[in-house]
């Protein structure tokens, strides 16, 4: 019967209990059975406590049934268990861990109705329902009820209810840390008992009302006062909301009492003086009163008249009624009924006017006196102003008062009091004319009047249309006289014109220095006078803090050098000066704050400078990055003296570094711990992006990916230098090391510490460390050391030989060093079947004809002996070929060309024959026509006998092939020559005894010396 493969054969579909399977015990070398009735019981799975798979358990359509409280268990541990009790079903993680339900999509619990329980989405919504009906949901910013919400208590960021209602059969408390903050869309925050309505606050028309409901209820306002509850303010809304105070009403100066629809009147006091005021235009103010019952007017200001007074009856002072009398000397006299009385008259003496204050008590008067063409005041009899007939104004105290006061009483918005200085009135000014001059005087120690201060006006430019002036401020300083203290040009404000050595200041409420000019040391300081030192040197300095405000989008702040050197320029120096400086101080910090939605100050971006170590020698600084990203402030950059770090924090932050035309040149995936360079979307630990798509990553190849449309990876170094690629080991950095020697040319590759493999630059490959290979361009040279073990071997998954104690089973070809001592080369072939195990072949394209010592032929087997460092031939006598059977040699072939073969050879005796015969019968079936001979007919034998004498080859299948035993016919051919040498023999000893009988032993005797016959006998 033919082979046949597994794939070919008829399918047993019915077997019958006594069917046999066969099975082949490859390690033990026999074929062992398995009738079919002792595969047909089930009872053996049943009865194995502990069956295993060998592949994978596919239900092929049908259940897995588990009866109640039968589990089935997942994990090393049983860590999972999903099971029924009869009443219920449980998916169950006993063990330590956590239980996840993973979906590419959606996740969903639902009842036996197919109504959902509960969704998830991923990247997206959750919900769950009650009967059906999404009730909680999560959004990307938080969640949504749809309907009530019950709860004993509820701590939450921020509520949103979607109703009406709020309520609690006890108290509510609100404990915010923060502001509690009404915001209501219908304008309205109702305030009930009950269900009552009481009152309610209003924002209508963004005004704010604070209303009471109930009719003729009052609004009260209580308080506390050093531990007695006191009732502030009742408004009485039976009273149209007459505002009752339980005390004083407090105005602070300059806030009043203001009466009327527009403001028309308001009484008020500026820490100063007590007013009350109307300005309605020309509206008067009327003082009334009730006298016995009787309304009546008192006083009227009438306001169209300047606010001339009419009282409605005599005016009445602390110690009687004024009234007025005539003076002998004067006109009119005041007098309160007692001493002091005011006059009007004009004295005795020719030409005076006199207005007198006076005192009938002390004889004490004031006089204002008019005389001729001078004005003058004077007090008690002391002069005190005089204007005089040229214009000349002197006023005159006596002690520290002011001399001169300016009050206006006008209203309106116009500048008042007023104080002009006017040159030549009517006339026309010139360039340079000064106007007028105000000037601080006194005498010095020695008597002499100094000027030591004045203030200038004068005319810059005169031209109708284009006038410009100049005002200046001089003083004394040093005995120098106007010295330029302040100067207003038309075009800037100067301080110190001159450059003197002169101090600005500038004091605010806390600060005596809040802005200061170092004149002597040209210094700018702010909040500063630099008397500590810590600005030396500084052309400007601040003490505190330092905002600058820009309503627009210009430019804050710029430093700006002319500098045109190579050296550095501008600069900004931030120096913490400390007296005690330690590691970690933070030095410095640049923050970037802006407003958010909910108008909240944020620090949006922030650098940091940290001192890290202050030991001198060993210094070391850090500059830290911070970026708000989600509204958290987190760390993305920092700067250390031994390293810069991205991302320091470890956060979901990626880095990106954009190129001319690649947005992702570099880029590092913080949320998936990827780096991806000319990729947005890196798959693996470093992922080299020049185009083409990625496919399909190995996972355990997938660190490092190069991907372009032609995908490449060059490694580049210095000519003669070496690039290496080195894999490592917690044990050993490079156990494993790939090297191009750019020297050499040479690639070298290495496993286990030490080189295996080596390709030169003529493109010859050596294994096992060998550095200077013997093949020529192209060849392989295989270094093994002191391995004796096999050199290369040849497998194939096709190949199960069995022959294990020789090489592994699956092994069919194998190269090794022949002599573990001496070399030689050992090919070894393995075959599990008849096949060959080695098959040597060669294939030419023409043949050689020739018999000679230098003929070829398609396969040639060519031996020689060592010669010194060459070879020489063999000798006659050498052995040049062998083939053995395992250990035994079966056939040489001798340097003289001799064959010499095994003699003790059994297959093939020939006793039984006649060996001639059988030889002419070879002749006869394989080479007729050689010899004919008249005796071929006699020959007995024929291929059959030849077949059996094992003479001729024969088939699988039992047939005669052309195939001859040459060692048999050779055995064959020197028997039938012995064989015709015994029957030679036969007939020399009975031609002898013929002889004899027929001439006598003598005759006989000479005629075998004559012939040199010898008979054996």
């Amino acid at each position: 019967m033919a082979d046949s493969k597994i794939s070919e054969l008829t399918a047993l579909t019915t077997p019958a209990s006594d069917d046999v399977l066969a099975i082949v015990d490859t390690s033990a070398g026999v074929t062992k059975k398995i009738t079919i009735s002792n595969l047909s019981t089930s009872s053996e799975v049943v009865d194995d406590t502990s069956p295993q798979l060998g592949g994978d358990l596919a239900s092929n359509g049908n259940d897995i049934l588990f009866a109640d409280n039968d589990k089935a268990k997942f994990g090393t541990g049983n860590d999972l268990e999903i099971y029924h009790d009869g009443s219920n079903s449980y998916i169950d993680e006993v063990g330590t861990g956590d239980l996840y339900i993973k979906a590419n999509n959606e996740v969903r619990i639902q009842g036996q109705d197919g109504v959902n329980l509960f969704y998830g989405q991923q990247d997206g919504s959750t919900a769950l329902y009650y009967d059906g009906t999404s009730r909680i949901q999560t959004t990307p910013t938080g969640g949504n009820i749809n309907g009530s919400l019950t709860a004993d208590g509820l701590t939450v960021d921020d509520i949103t209810i979607d109703g009406s209602t709020i309520s609690d059969s006890g108290d509510l408390t609100l404990d915010i840390g923060g502001d509690i903050i009404l915001d209501a869309g219908g304008n309205e925050i109702k305030l009930k008992d009950s269900g009552t309505q009481v009152g309610f606050i209003s924002m209508a028309s963004e005004h704010l009302t604070l209303k009471s409901e109930i009719s003729n209820k009052d609004m009260i306002f209580k308080g506390n006062d050093g531990g007695s509850e006191v009732t502030a303010l009742t408004l009485d809304m039976s009273n149209a909301g007459r505002a009752n105070f339980n005390n004083d009403i407090g105005i602070n100066d300059n806030r009043g009492v203001r009466f009327g629809n527009d403001d028309d009147s308001v009484i008020f006091n500026d820490n100063s003086h007590f007013y009350i005021k109307n300005g309605t235009l020309n509206q008067d103010i009327i003082f009334q009163g009730n006298d016995d019952g009787s309304s009546i007017t008192a006083l009227t200001l009438d306001m169209s008249a300047a606010g001339h007074a009419t009282f409605n009856n005599q005016i009445t002072a602390t110690n009687g009624n004024f009234g007025s009398s005539v003076n002998t000397q004067g006109v009119l006299n005041l007098s309160n009924g007692g001493a002091e009385q005011i006059e009007f008259f004009t004295g005795a003496s020719s030409g005076v006017s006199q207005i007198q204050a006076f005192n009938r008590n002390d004889s004490s008067y004031d006089n204002l006196e008019i005389i001729a063409l001078d004005f003058k005041v004077k007090i008690s009899g002391t002069e005190k102003f005089n204007i005089a007939s040229n214009g000349t104004t002197t006023i005159t105290t006596s002690d520290n008062t002011a001399q001169l006061t300016l009050t206006s009483t006008d209203t309106d918005a116009n500048s008042g009091p007023r104080l002009d200085f006017i040159r030549n009135p009517g006339e026309a000014g010139a360039d340079a004319d000064f106007l007028s001059a105000i000037l601080h005087r006194g005498y010095n120690d020695a008597t002499e009047l100094t000027t030591f201060a004045e203030m200038n006006v004068q005319i810059v430019d005169a031209s109708n249309g284009s006038e410009d002036g100049r005002f200046y401020i001089n003083t004394m300083v040093a005995g120098t006289a106007a010295t330029s203290r302040m100067e207003l040009t038309p075009t800037e404000t100067v301080f110190n014109e001159g450059s003197a050595n002169l101090d600005f200041r500038v004091e605010s409420n806390g600060a005596t220095h809040m802005l200061f000019v170092d004149g002597g040391n040209n210094g700018v300081f702010v909040n500063t006078d630099n008397s500590a030192g810590n600005l030396d040197g500084a052309s400007f300095g601040v003490q505190g803090g330092v905002t600058f405000l820009q309503t627009g989008n210009s430019d804050n702040l710029t430093l700006l050098t002319t500098d045109a050197d190579a050296n550095s320029g501008p600069n900004l120096r931030m120096y913490r000066n400390s007296s005690s400086p330690a590691d970690a101080d933070t030095i410095g910090v640049v923050e970037f704050e802006g407003r958010n939605d909910n108008s909240q100050d944020v620090i949006y971006s922030q650098m940091r400078t940290v001192v890290n170590d202050v030991s001198d020698g060993t210094e070391d600084g850090q500059i830290d990055i911070k970026i708000m990203n989600g509204g958290s402030l987190n760390m993305v950059a920092s700067f250390k003296g031994p390293e810069t770090v991205i991302n320091d924090a470890s956060i979901d932050h990626d880095f990106r570094v954009e190129s001319n035309g690649n947005t992702h040149m570099l880029f590092v995936d913080g949320g998936n711990d990827k780096v991806g360079i000319g990729t947005s979307s890196p798959s693996s630990n470093l992922h080299i992006v020049s185009g083409g798509s990625t496919g399909t990553l190995n996972s355990d190849a997938d660190e490092l990916v190069v991907q372009g449309t032609r995908g490449g990876l060059s490694i580049l170094s210095n000519n003669g230098e070496p690039n290496t690629i080195a894999f490592g080991d917690v044990s050993d950095a490079d156990v494993g090391k790939l090297i191009y020697d750019h020297g050499s040319n040479t690639m070298t590759f290495s496993t286990n510490t030490s080189e295996k493999f080596r390709i030169l630059s003529g493109g010859q490959i050596s294994t096992g460390g060998e550095d200077n290979p013997d093949p020529g361009s192209g060849g392989l040279c295989l270094q093994q050391g002191a391995i004796d073990s096999a050199i290369m071997t040849f497998k194939s998954s096709d190949v199960n030989h069995g022959m294990t104690g020789k090489a592994e089973t699956d092994t069919y070809a194998a190269f090794q060093k022949f002599n573990v001592g001496e070399g030689g080369l050992g090919i070894t072939g393995f075959s599990e079947s008849g096949s060959p195990g080695l098959n040597l072949a060669g294939f030419i394209t023409s043949a050689t004809t020739s018999e000679a010592v230098g003929s070829e032929a398609a396969v040639m087997v060519n031996t020689a002996l060592r010669n010194g460092t060459t070879i020489q031939d063999f000798g006659a006598d050498d052995n040049l070929f062998a083939v053995r059977m395992n250990s035994d040699t079966r056939f040489i072939v001798k340097g003289d060309g001799e064959l010499f073969s095994d003699g003790t050879a059994t297959v093939g005796t020939y006793d039984a024959y006649d060996d001639a015969q059988l030889v002419r019968a070879f002749d006869l079936n394989h080479m007729q026509g050689v010899i004919n001979s008249k005796f071929d007919k006699f020959v007995q034998y024929n291929k059959d006998d030849l077949q059996k004498a094992k003479l001729i080859g024969t088939d699988n299948e039992g047939n005669v092939t052309s195939m001859v035993n040459i060692t048999g016919m050779q055995r064959l051919h020197n028997g039938a020559i012995w064989q015709q040498y015994e029957k030679t023999e036969r007939l020399a000893n009975a031609m002898y005894e013929l002889a004899k009988a027929a001439v006598g032993e003598k005759k006989a005797n000479e005629i075998l010396e004559q012939n040199e016959i010898k008979l054996l006998n």
